[in-house]
């Protein structure tokens, strides 16, 4: 609101409040006054009535009552006339209606508030004779909305006798002091108001031309300065007290601009040194290494931290804002709970407090800590807490937190840990074939680890310790003293029964061993030893089937496998009969147990067997299993789907059929229709042919049948 609109808004209230009190006043007064007149003539009126009366109901004059009576309501505003005689009955009564200005005369079968028990002490009379008039009459005050009563005894005087004639009940209306008093005020109000508008207008006109006018042009000089334009130049007139404001506001904008001036140069020399400033510290944040974040005690972050804080942490720029470094980071660490809560009671204890706090908690910060993802791989972190002081208070507002990942460090600490292993294993290797022959070697590495990981099951405290003793005076016998130390180790986590340490001790040893075997047949050996059997040959393919079902939570039940042939040759075994037997278990896994168990929600448990055996002319290989078998019906109802005409095709002829697949999802080892396709391929290029029984919900045998002939061939080409 405008300052005129104040003023004026201030005028008006007071003078309208103080002719509003004056008013109320003079009103009260004018109803007083207005009051006492109409009472006094009501009572002029009762009393010279009272004195006619009391003669004419002495003498039983009806005449003369009733001219009486009516005559009455000529003066002043009576409603009714009420005359009871000294037995208690009612003589007379007259009322005047709402529409009309004569009385009517009470009509004795009309409901009436006078009932006898009403009227019944009216037998007596109310007032005691006396001489003065006004004494007999009793005001009873207003009895009903705007109906003033009044109450009088008639009393007949002859000689120096009074006789008791009945009572008079007088109402008249005070309707009419209301409306005088209305009147008056009406006229009031209207005089105030015209002298309040008259007084406004002159007090305004003489505010706008003396006050106002001048104050609006100190506003206006003073809103072109809150917008930097100093053109505007204040000059007012006169020596009163606006005047010297105006003059004395006008020195100080002079002021204010010369300092304004000198001012924005040094905001401009700061701004550009601060620039610098955030410049070196960006530079410095997008170049370091290091996570660089601050928090504070509810480890929030600050919007700013270094460039690589979300590639170390592995979370986006809206995860680290808006759930702080806890939540997206320190909880998922590989850290106790207790260490997690007294690292936040620390931070909590820091920040906001002294010199000495910081001291005492900063022993509970982690130094460093690790993270396993989901993929299995860890990641260690080094943490550097910093304090960022608030200089004025002494305190420690925030902490600073530098986050370094040491996982190719660590990496490369255990590699050249491994490193340095395995080139003493190889030492030692190399001495222990100089003083002991390569079979014994061989034979002692191969069922070490076998053994070691049996002693996991043993129940006997003894039978443990004899194996172990005998497994440690065997490696020590052979030179291998990291192997004979740690078996040591394990004896000794026997005795004392500390089975997490045995556990630790026989791992560690299995492991030397383990290592130790595997350098003996690489160094030794060579890394691609040829396989001279079919039981080397399904041991790699079962290793990578046990893999794929460890990685869906199944396990084999049985993996049989039967070698009744024996005269294998390694490019026979190698060239054929390893990708048949390669094709033809991914097969049996996928179409026989997995992809029925995705959609049937039956776990089959998984059997698998490999047999080989041969008759007068020819090898057989049948791989059976157990699983889902094949459903003719699915088989040709998918191959006409694929556009492949069926007619006189069988299920068993169809699925070798290339690109012809069972599944619509393909995998990396099934669901492009290729690998019995291969099989079949394989089989027919070698001279075989191949057999086919399988049996929908009950299992599949695949038979790869060679003449002996080919075999042969086999064996004098290599």
């Amino acid at each position: 609101m405008k300052l005129t609109q104040k003023v004026l808004l201030l005028l008006c209230c007071a003078i309208i409040g103080t002719f509003s009190v004056t008013t109320a006043i003079e009103l009260g007064r004018l109803r007083h006054e207005f009051t006492e007149q109409l009472e006094s003539s009501h009572k002029i009126i009762l009393a010279n009535l009272m004195s006619n009366l009391a003669g004419a109901m002495f003498n039983i004059d009806e005449q003369r009552i009733r001219s009486q009576l009516v005559s009455s309501f000529e003066f002043g505003d009576i409603r009714s006339i009420l005359l009871v005689d000294d037995k208690a009955r009612i003589s007379f009564h007259y009322q005047r209606t709402a529409d009309s200005r004569d009385p009517a005369e009470y009509d004795p079968q009309a409901p009436s508030e006078w009932s006898e028990q009403v009227l019944e002490k009216f037998r007596e009379p109310s007032v005691g004779f006396t001489s003065a008039t006004s004494s007999l009459i009793e005001d009873l005050g207003i009895i009903n909305g705007d109906t003033h009563r009044y109450r009088a005894t008639l009393w007949y005087v002859e000689d120096d006798r009074q006789t008791f004639v009945g009572h008079i009940i007088f109402d008249f209306s005070t309707s009419l002091i209301a409306q005088k008093v209305q009147s008056a005020a009406w006229a009031k109000i209207l005089s105030a108001l015209a002298i309040a508008a008259i007084l406004v207008f002159g007090i305004f006109f003489f505010l706008r031309i003396s006050v106002l006018s001048r104050l609006e042009s100190l506003n206006h000089a003073a809103n072109k300065i809150r917008r930097r334009d100093f053109t505007t130049k204040i000059r007012l007139a006169g020596s009163d007290e606006i005047a010297i404001l105006g003059n004395s506001f006008q020195e100080m904008a002079d002021e204010v601009q010369t300092y304004q001036l000198g001012l924005e140069d040094k905001v401009n020399q700061r701004t550009i040194e601060l620039q610098k400033s955030r410049d070196k510290i960006k530079l410095v944040f997008d170049t370091i290494d290091q996570g660089i974040v601050s928090i504070d005690s509810d480890f929030k972050v600050d919007a700013q931290f270094s460039k690589n804080t979300l590639a170390i942490l592995n979370v986006t720029e809206a995860e680290l804002i808006s759930q702080g470094l806890d939540r997206c980071f320190f909880s998922k660490l590989e850290m106790t709970s207790d260490r997690r809560d007294l690292m936040h009671a620390a931070v909590n204890s820091i920040i906001d407090s002294d010199e000495i706090a910081l001291l005492s908690n900063s022993i509970h910060l982690p130094d460093e800590s690790m993270l396993i993802g989901v993929n299995g791989v860890k990641r260690h972190f080094r943490f550097d807490w910093y304090p960022i002081i608030n200089i004025e208070k002494g305190i420690t507002s925030r902490l600073l937190l530098s986050i370094s990942d040491l996982t190719r460090e660590k990496l490369e600490e255990e590699h050249k840990r491994q490193l340095s292993i395995r080139n003493q294993q190889l030492v030692s290797l190399v001495s222990a074939s100089r003083l002991h022959a390569f079979s014994t070697i061989d034979s002692f590495l191969s069922h070490a680890h076998v053994d070691l990981n049996a002693l996991a099951s043993r129940k006997s405290v003894s039978e443990s310790l004899i194996a172990l003793h005998t497994i440690k005076g065997e490696a020590r016998t052979l030179g291998f003293n990291d192997l004979s130390s740690a078996i040591h180790d394990a004896e000794s986590a026997v005795k004392a029964a500390d089975r997490p340490h045995i556990d630790h001790c026989i791992h560690q040893a299995v492991e030397l061993a383990k290592g130790y075997h595997d350098l003996l047949t690489q160094i030794f050996v060579g890394k691609n030893k040829v396989k001279s059997s079919l039981i080397q040959c399904v041991t790699d393919l079962y290793q990578d089937l046990e893999q794929r079902l460890e990685s869906v939570n199944r396990r084999f039940e049985s993996f049989e496998v039967i070698d009744h042939y024996g005269c294998w040759d390694s490019h026979f075994i190698d060239e054929v009969i390893a990708p048949c037997l390669m094709h033809s278990l991914n097969n049996s896994v996928d179409h026989g147990y997995l992809l029925p168990d995705e959609k049937q929600k039956e776990l089959r448990l998984i059997h698998l067997c490999i047999k080989a055996f041969r008759s007068e002319s020819d090898l057989t290989i049948e791989i059976s299993d157990r699983g889902m078998g094949i459903n003719e019906n699915t088989v040709l109802e998918r191959a006409r789907k694929l556009g492949i005409k069926t007619e006189g095709l069988q299920a068993n002829e169809i699925i070798f059929l290339p690109e012809f697949s069972t599944t619509e999802k393909i995998s990396q080892t099934s669901g492009r229709g290729v690998g019995m396709a291969a099989i079949k391929q394989i089989v027919t290029e070698h001279g075989g042919k191949i057999g086919f029984e399988s049996q929908y919900r009950e299992g599949t045998t695949l038979s790869l049948i060679f003449p002996l002939s080919k075999t042969q061939v086999w064996a004098k080409v290599s």
